[in-house]
């Protein structure tokens, strides 16, 4: 059994309005073959599908004011701390020293690889040699979502193992690596491809996270042509994963970190609650633990019957 976490950097549950959501716009099949008909919008939400498909708004402002950002957002999510709260504000888009501090001590990776000495959690995503060269020295630029992965102690993917289908580009496809990386030789892979790829690679491990950035990127460009690429890149991933995970003995949570790309009436972040679609075994009891940001990493350890992490100098929660 595996959870998977596809965590998608900028999406919001905004309005049914495909005038200014491209969420409500595109056909995006498996998608709404998930949700009954429904789009990933706010009028799709506590609703239980025949699919065994839950989906939740969780709350991304966490009490503070000011549009949510994604480094105490992403903070809060794996490490089930308020972040924001303790820092007194949103803060982005990468780690403020607080939440590197917290992750240290508290994060979702570190306790699942921990507790599981082979098969504990895996980062999906494969990142180019340059990258993994500052890595290796120190000066790398880490989203919170791949800091967290790397305090956790989790190995960090490359080109041999995207050429094997044992991780995935951060476009889904892997045209974009010899385009724009300049790393040739690559296996061309439709999305649903890449989408049976990361089922097959979250069927060997506890935990295992992958992180799609470009549809914050799409939001803040507010480029119609780039959203709908980028949504049906994800909607194949999602065929792939449905099609080759376990629903009684797999969980897939797609979740985020704060609003953006649902509305195309603004190029910043938003106010809306994120998703937090929940597919697969236990899916109904995941659901009813999520309210906000805060609750993801503690119902994944219930999920993968842990306990909660240690509380160490910041409560759970606070």
């Amino acid at each position: 059994m595996g959870c998977l976490i596809l965590f998608l950097d900028g999406v919001g549950l905004g309005d049914d309005d495909p005038l200014c959501n491209p969420l409500a716009a595109a056909p995006l099949p498996a998608l709404r073959r998930l949700l009954d008909g429904h789009s990933l919008t706010q009028s799709a939400a506590h609703i239980g599908h025949q699919t065994n498909t839950w989906l939740q708004p969780l709350d991304a402002t966490l009490g503070v004011p000011g549009l949510p950002q994604s480094g105490t957002g992403q903070a809060t999510l794996w490490s089930g701390v308020n972040v924001a709260a303790q820092l007194g504000r949103h803060s982005g888009p990468y780690a403020p020293p607080l939440a590197r501090d917290i992750l240290q001590q508290v994060n979702l990776f570190k306790v699942v690889q921990t507790r599981f000495h082979r098969g504990g959690a895996a980062f999906a995503n494969a990142f180019p040699p340059r990258y993994l060269d500052r890595l290796a020295r120190g000066t790398a630029r880490q989203s919170v979502t791949s800091l967290a992965a790397h305090l956790g102690g989790v190995l960090f993917r490359g080109h041999h193992e995207l050429a094997h289908g044992q991780a995935l580009s951060a476009f889904v496809t892997n045209e974009m690596w010899e385009s724009r990386l300049g790393v040739p030789g690559l296996p061309v892979i439709t999305a649903r491809e890449a989408g049976i790829h990361l089922a097959r690679l979250t069927q060997a491990y506890a935990l295992t996270v992958f992180e799609y950035f470009a549809t914050d990127m799409a939001g803040h460009r507010a480029e119609p042509d780039m959203a709908d690429d980028v949504l049906a890149r994800l909607d194949g991933l999602l065929d792939g994963l449905v099609a080759t995970l376990d629903p009684q003995r797999d969980l897939l949570l797609v979740t985020s970190d704060h609003g953006n790309l649902e509305d195309t009436t603004t190029t910043e972040h938003t106010l809306n609650p994120v998703p937090a679609l929940v597919w697969g075994a236990g899916a109904d009891e995941i659901a009813a633990r999520l309210g906000s940001l805060v609750d993801v990493t503690p119902a994944v350890l219930h999920w993968l019957a842990l306990p909660h992490l240690p509380k160490g100098s910041y409560p759970l929660g606070g």
